[in-house]
């Protein structure tokens, strides 16, 4: 009776164990406790957006500081599937940013990004810099890995980091990327106020920085409220003069949100349409006219109501100038003046 009491217990045991993994589900379990322990969230990113210093065909590479001086700042970006939660190996993390003193490559000149035209500067650069940009693929664990610099902020924009993903067929030759496939995601990376402004006071080339322009805060960045920009705040620990960063961004990887490159406009005020400006100048040009020819119609109006004519010049046969009386309605000689 024991002895069939002992089997029966066996036999559910093995009835309820589970069954065992294939090598892709136990890859996928692994990833999935490895997410779960950094404690990302699987929400699909609000696209935001490029800004005006994209330059394509960026380098392939996971260092991107080249002689840019600032703080060591290591980032890893987690690209995940925002509809199932699942990581997204072999997409192309595409970043950019400014350096220290708000200045990006391509157009790094101090005359540029100390007026508001930074921010109609798209087109072509004026440089051939490409320090501060890169493009690396995600690895099995959808990891993209950059070695960089603690970016810079510049008039109206919070301290961020510009980021594309690009999935599908992309091309690349010789170390850099061409393009191709889709943009899955196009966006901007923020950090903490909070350390944003400890970094501006405490380091340097930062606190130099600091000496001509006081960093923004996220909340006065339009493109931070209007793209849901706490969703996208890097988590940044600290270890000594390096800091590590570390974020997730959620896509939908047969998306396209490829943007059509913008020309920068030959006239108007910047976040304007240059239509605008043009309807404007219309505008204020019929208002002259009209107000102009009130102006005359009543002058014309006084002159009848007083009853007498305006002084009129004229030249006799000799050259001799002449000039007419003023007469009243009645009349009467005014006199000559």
């Amino acid at each position: 009776m024991i002895l069939l009491l002992l089997f029966t217990l066996v036999a559910l045991a093995i009835a309820h164990s589970p069954p065992s993994l294939s090598t892709s589900q136990s890859l996928r379990l692994r990833q999935t406790r490895n997410i779960c322990s950094r404690k990302v969230h699987c929400i699909l990113a609000k696209e935001a957006t490029e800004g005006p210093f994209y330059i394509p065909h960026p380098l392939v590479r996971t260092n991107i500081t080249e002689d840019r001086p600032g703080i060591p700042l290591s980032l890893e970006i987690t690209v995940l599937n925002a509809k199932n939660c699942s990581t997204v190996p072999n997409v192309f993390a595409d970043i950019w940013h400014a350096d220290a003193m708000g200045e990006y490559s391509g157009w790094s000149t101090s005359s540029l990004l100390s007026s508001t035209s930074h921010l109609t500067a798209r087109g072509t650069p004026i440089e051939s810099s490409h320090w501060l940009r890169g493009v690396q693929a995600t690895d099995d664990s959808g990891v993209a890995r950059f070695n960089t610099v603690w970016p810079g902020w510049y008039r109206g924009r919070a301290t961020h980091i510009h980021l594309r993903i690009h999935s599908g067929n992309v091309a690349l030759s010789h170390g850099v990327f061409l393009g191709g496939g889709k943009v899955a995601h196009t966006g901007q990376l923020f950090f903490a106020d909070e350390l944003v402004t400890e970094v501006s006071k405490t380091r340097e080339p930062y606190m130099s920085r600091r000496k001509t322009l006081l960093p923004e805060m996220n909340g006065d960045d339009g493109i931070y409220v209007g793209s849901n920009g706490g969703d996208q705040i890097v988590d940044v620990q600290m270890d000594g003069d390096v800091f590590h960063g570390s974020v997730t961004v959620g896509i939908d990887p047969e998306s396209n949100y490829h943007e059509r490159p913008m020309r920068p406009p030959q006239f108007g005020r910047p976040g304007r349409s240059p239509w605008r400006d043009v309807l404007a100048a219309i505008g204020g040009a019929l208002v002259v006219v009209v107000i102009c020819g009130l102006g005359k119609w009543f002058l014309r109006w006084r002159q009848a109501r007083s009853g007498y004519s305006a002084v009129r010049l004229s030249g006799d046969d000799d050259g001799n100038i002449q000039q007419s009386e003023r007469r009243g309605a009645n009349g009467t000689n005014y006199g000559s003046i």
